[in-house]
């Protein structure tokens, strides 16, 4: 049996630009509804509801990837997704033209991460996203749907994943 490679998801490019802007907006926002409205309950709510989000959003981030001869682990702090090995079709790197043509349908996009579900895409059709590093993103096609994940290094990802497939896998 063959060990499992990790690959670490860090973030890149705009993720690590716009995760401080869109907290920062919204701890602007809180401040300026609570020190502005007359209503401190509906003020106080409003600061609690932008508090949860990005905690949820912090909390369902891609922290790493697994790889090992069962299948391909997304890991997460609260939750993550399991790929068996025998569901790869194929494995590809994307663009984010391909990714983001058709938009996030459910998710979180940019705030520490881009973590949800697409459906219909043109290019890719349905598939669920764990991505912190868009010039690293690789599509694994599961038939039905994929998802589209990144990892430090997109090509040493896809070259253990085509390896463990194959039956030829590395250490």
């Amino acid at each position: 049996m063959a060990q499992a490679n990790i690959y670490k998801c860090k973030p890149a490019g705009e993720v690590r630009v716009m995760t401080p802007v869109l907290i920062g907006s919204m701890v602007i926002a809180v401040i300026v509804i609570v020190h502005e409205s007359p209503r401190l309950f509906a003020a106080i709510l409003v600061a609690v509801l932008v508090v949860v989000a990005i905690v949820v959003s912090y909390l369902y981030m891609p922290r790493a990837v697994v790889v090992d001869d069962q299948g391909v682990g997304v890991k997460q702090a609260i939750s993550g997704n399991f790929i068996p090995m025998e569901s790869i079709r194929s494995v590809r790197r994307v663009s984010k033209r391909e990714v983001f043509g058709s938009g996030l349908d459910i998710g979180v996009g940019g705030l520490f991460s881009y973590t949800g579900t697409v459906k219909n895409n043109k290019t890719l059709g349905s598939f669920s996203l764990y991505v912190r590093n868009t010039a690293e993103m690789v599509f694994i096609d599961c038939g039905e749907s994929g998802v589209v994940l990144s990892a430090d290094s997109a090509d040493e990802l896809i070259e253990d994943i085509l390896a463990r497939k194959s039956g030829t896998t590395k250490l």
